[in-house]
């Protein structure tokens, strides 16, 4: 958040911090990134269970695609830095959200009067890498979240107490 309003920063604003970082450099981030054809690619905002943004993930572009990360707070802080094991990658979530839709797909009921919210790029534990969120409904009430990884898929009912008391359902 920044220092007069208590909402995060935008996604322009997380892109200049990390790009600040590769002009400037962090102690460390060399050993991981150096060069002066890394350029950051897309911006990901990353959810709370209450839909605020916990925040964003930034890619690093080298010239053979996506190779890493800078995770940048919402306040603007550098809070994490990370590559994708040396290979580059299509996305920096690792699943689009089409393939983490598709994936859910047989999960979702729709014959039984089920129906699925658009995913939602959130962070379900606290320093947790990100996952797809599904939140499915029945009736128009939600019913339970859909999480969807690059190694798989797990469930959980909604709890109440996890939406906050202003944020809104997805479905």
């Amino acid at each position: 958040m920044n220092a007069t309003r208590d909402i995060p920063i935008s996604a322009s604003a997380a892109r200049a911090c990390a790009e600040s970082v590769l002009r400037g450099g962090i102690c460390g981030i060399e050993a991981v990134f150096s060069g002066p054809d890394l350029k950051t690619g897309e911006v990901v905002p990353v959810h709370t269970l209450q839909r605020r943004i916990a925040y964003f993930l930034v890619g690093l572009m080298a010239p053979n695609g996506l190779i890493g990360f800078i995770r940048i707070g919402p306040d603007g802080t550098i809070q994490a830095w990370g590559s994708f094991g040396g290979r580059p990658v299509s996305t920096v979530t690792l699943l689009t959200q089409e393939e983490a839709q598709a994936a859910a797909r047989s999960r979702i009921h729709e014959a039984e009067g089920e129906h699925a919210a658009p995913p939602l790029f959130v962070c379900d534990r606290e320093g947790g890498h990100g996952e797809w969120l599904i939140e499915v409904g029945h009736k128009g009430h939600p019913k339970r979240w859909l999480f969807v990884t690059p190694g798989g898929i797990y469930e959980r009912p909604i709890e109440p107490i996890s939406l906050g008391k202003n944020a809104a359902p997805l479905t």
